[in-house]
């Protein structure tokens, strides 16, 4: 039997669905990454590196600034992950520097991991209300540590996995949810290596799960397009880390056992509970 109260909460939850949910969703989302973009300094250790190189981007060429004597302008082409940020604070910058298109990126993330965590939800078949369980983690040790590239790839990671839900859970191909998954891929790509290759192995295992027949191995072709861009910076990527610098990204394996465990429970811990503390005692 379940109880008389939670039968009820059962069935107010459920009459919540669509755009009412997802308005919901966004206004909690909205507020609880207000912090990041109303907070003056934010206290994340790569944040400022971040910002500094977006500024650079942002102001190339002008000789109010001198950052042609210490940056290289920046070449868009090849295309390669890490760059994302730079594209959208070159677009930005008519209206803002880098300061400015770093802490909206910041918020932007804050924002669009509990919607792309609903996207997830929705092309699943799961509630959307657990779309709100995401709005703690976006304060988590990636944030901490203020790696900006990583973070903004995150809702896009997550969006590539409900397009492909979406794409999977169709009898016929939708080439709506094939360039959605094609668009959310590329951006992932550009905005980090990494974050790409956790969303690539997610998309390849849905779509491999979802395979029935023959004709639905076109599902497959935007990540094998967006793969060969990726396999190429790879392939650079790993000439250029061999010698005395390839442990520094390759660990021996058993060292990365032995600190999986605490890594794995540290990026859903950040101390910045421990930092704003002692600036709240110091201002009082």
């Amino acid at each position: 039997m379940i109880p008389a109260e939670r039968s009820l909460l059962r069935r107010i939850l459920g009459s919540w669905s669509g755009w009412p949910l997802l308005a919901v969703v966004l206004v909690v989302a909205v507020l609880n990454a207000l912090p990041l973009l109303l907070i003056e300094y934010p206290p994340f250790q790569d944040f400022g590196a971040h910002v500094q190189l977006l500024d650079a981007a942002a102001r190339e060429g002008d000789p109010a600034y001198a950052y042609s004597q210490y940056v290289r302008p920046f070449d868009p082409l090849p295309l390669r992950p890490g760059t994302l940020s730079i594209f959208i604070a070159k677009a930005l910058s008519p209206l803002m520097g880098g300061w400015g298109s770093g802490r909206l990126l910041l918020f932007l993330y804050g924002v669009l991991l509990p919607l792309s965590l609903f996207a997830v939800a929705r092309a699943f078949g799961r509630s959307g209300w657990q779309a709100l369980l995401a709005c703690p983690l976006v304060y988590s040790r990636l944030l901490d540590q203020g790696f900006l590239d990583f973070l903004i790839g995150m809702p896009l990671l997550f969006a590539a996995l409900a397009a492909t839900g979406q794409l999977v859970h169709r009898r016929a191909f939708s080439w709506r949810w094939a360039l959605a998954l094609f668009g959310t891929l590329a951006a992932l790509f550009l905005a980090h290596g990494l974050a790409f290759a956790f969303s690539a192995g997610l998309v390849a295992a849905v779509l491999v799960l979802r395979t029935r027949r023959p004709r639905d191995l076109v599902r497959f072709v935007p990540l094998l397009i967006v793969l060969v861009p990726f396999a190429i910076w790879m392939h650079k990527f790993l000439a250029g880390a061999r010698g005395a610098g390839a442990t520094h990204f390759f660990p021996p394996f058993r060292n990365s056992l032995r600190t999986f465990h605490d890594e794995a429970l540290g990026m859903f811990h950040a101390r910045l509970d421990e930092r704003a503390e002692p600036g709240r005692e110091a201002r009082a």
